[in-house]
């Protein structure tokens, strides 16, 4: 193999420019002085073992990691297609740049031509998608994401950010997972969209499996785990060490955000601790109408078996004990049920619907989000010009506010039919003598504070579930720590946000 060597200075051509960049991670530096030049036009592969940081100067070129991502220490020049990096990373760069994640990160809400179309600019033609499918061999691929096997979700990744056209086209490990016979494939694929892309398109491939990209890469670098920078290919021999596993522990390049707990999370920024509701304000009517039907159906259904249950236990024990407890027997049975109508009604069951919603609805959209980050589908959202608050934010907070209201009214009325019938049980009462009292105690007044805790309620809910879900997730125990979080987050919001306005309602 002929030697290559790293660009060491800024050419015309020049797609991505590294110089001088480092970067860190809780005192563990990943990348030192790092150089890189990706010219206009080739194809260029990346080796190295795991934990070397390939992937994380893949996640600075998208964007995903870098001092605007608040989760590294960076340091260095980085430029993209002609933009300086600095504060911010440029939503106009990423319209121009296609990745595909070792993940995949598709949309398995989403059928096959949905995912594909998803990645199209406006207008979107079906004869496009089809060509698409066509040319990386899913012409005859069953439509569920969920029935491809794994080499052809790998071909439908790369379909959907080539329906973008981009410029500079980013694999992540994309043979991680395939035999050596698919491997082959997928590696002459890439080469073959490579060239009949878009003029001048760059190519970047990261990966540890050099022998399937040997026969097609223009230039093969080596991300040296010792150095901690890129340097030259002096042979296969070298090619072979810098693949081998390292000795050194993995540290996630995403600790940070993740498993914190409660003093981390009390530690966070405000603006960090406000970013969902910044992506809602930012957007806040739901632009996929299929995750909002999703999100809808959820939060009106998975809980109303558990939140009317917890209405009729409340109901039908809290008015046995107020009436076996009556002083003076049946004199006050009137003011008793009168007291007793007011707390249920404005104060108890809502409460205990909206920590149950909590539980249950946050519980679920954490876990949703969070496997969307695990596997990286948000990231996927954000390069294909999807908006994580649109898409993601709106549709889970609307669903919750309209779910939370008619939850609770459920459960009023289930527990309002279970003080009833106690009530005739212990005291032979009749239903008008019972509702006399019992209804007329709460006020037009009293159901407008329980409109608003309810609602309220949902809000906050959806709040905690989409700041500790959408937190970036390095594992699956990330992702079941960010579930338990979001439900004594949610809980505890639930708790405040209902002591707050029960103390201005009875004050």
């Amino acid at each position: 193999m002929s030697s290559t060597t790293v660009e060491p200075r800024t050419t015309t051509d020049s797609v991505v420019e590294l110089r001088g960049v480092s970067i860190g991670f809780d005192g563990r530096v990943v990348l030192e002085d790092c150089d890189l030049t990706l010219r206009r036009g080739e194809l260029v592969v990346l080796v190295g073992s795991s934990g070397s940081g390939k992937s994380t100067l893949l996640e600075l070129l998208i964007g995903t990691l870098g001092p605007w991502t608040r989760r590294a220490r960076v340091r260095g020049r980085i430029d993209v297609l002609g933009h300086r990096l600095r504060a911010w990373y440029p939503g106009r760069i990423r319209s121009r740049v296609g990745v595909v994640f070792q993940q995949n990160a598709l949309f398995d809400e989403l059928t096959v031509r949905q995912n594909v179309a998803f990645g199209m600019r406006r207008p979107r033609s079906a004869t496009r998608i089809e060509e698409l499918l066509t040319d990386v061999g899913l012409a005859n691929a069953p439509n569920s994401v969920s029935a491809l096997s794994g080499g052809q979700k790998k071909r439908l990744a790369l379909a959907r950010s080539l329906a973008r056209d981009p410029e500079l086209m980013l694999f992540d490990e994309p043979t991680a997972g395939l035999d050596p016979v698919l491997c082959r494939q997928i590696a002459e694929l890439i080469r073959r969209t490579h060239r009949e892309g878009a003029v001048g398109r760059t190519t970047l491939v990261v990966t540890h499996d050099f022998e399937a990209f040997l026969p097609v890469a223009d230039r093969v670098l080596v991300l040296d785990r010792q150095l901690k920078r890129v340097r030259a290919v002096t042979g296969d021999e070298d090619l072979h060490l810098a693949v081998a596993p390292s000795d050194e522990p993995r540290t996630s390049s995403r600790r940070w955000s993740v498993g914190l707990g409660w003093i981390g999370t009390l530690g966070l920024a405000p603006l960090t601790i406000l970013r969902p509701l910044f992506a809602f304000l930012g957007h806040p009517w739901p632009s996929r109408l299929k995750f909002f039907t999703s999100f809808l159906l959820e939060a009106c259904f998975t809980p109303a078996f558990f939140i009317c249950l917890a209405g009729l236990i409340v109901g039908g024990l809290a008015t046995y004990f107020s009436l076996e407890n009556l002083p003076l027997g049946d004199t006050f049975q009137r003011q008793g049920l009168q007291a007793l109508g007011k707390v249920l009604l404005s104060v108890a069951i809502p409460l205990g619907a909206g920590i149950l919603f909590a539980a249950r609805v946050g519980a679920g959209a954490a876990a949703r989000f969070g496997h969307w980050s695990h596997t990286r589908q948000v990231d996927a959202l954000r390069m294909l010009g999807g908006n994580v608050g649109g898409a993601l934010v709106a549709p889970l907070v609307w669903s919750a506010m309209l779910g939370m209201p008619l939850l609770t009214l459920a459960a009023c009325a289930v527990g309002s039919l279970a003080s009833l019938l106690t009530t005739q049980l212990v005291v032979d009462l009749t239903p008008y003598s019972w509702s006399a009292p019992y209804v007329t105690s709460v006020s037009i007044e009293d159901a407008i504070w329980v409109l608003f805790k309810a609602v309220g309620s949902g809000f906050l809910v959806a709040m905690a579930a989409s700041y500790r879900g959408l937190a970036p997730k390095a594992s699956a125990e990330d992702v079941s720590t960010g579930v338990t979080d979001a439900i004594v987050l949610a809980s505890l919001a639930v708790l405040l946000w209902h002591a707050l306005l029960t103390y201005l309602q009875l004050g």
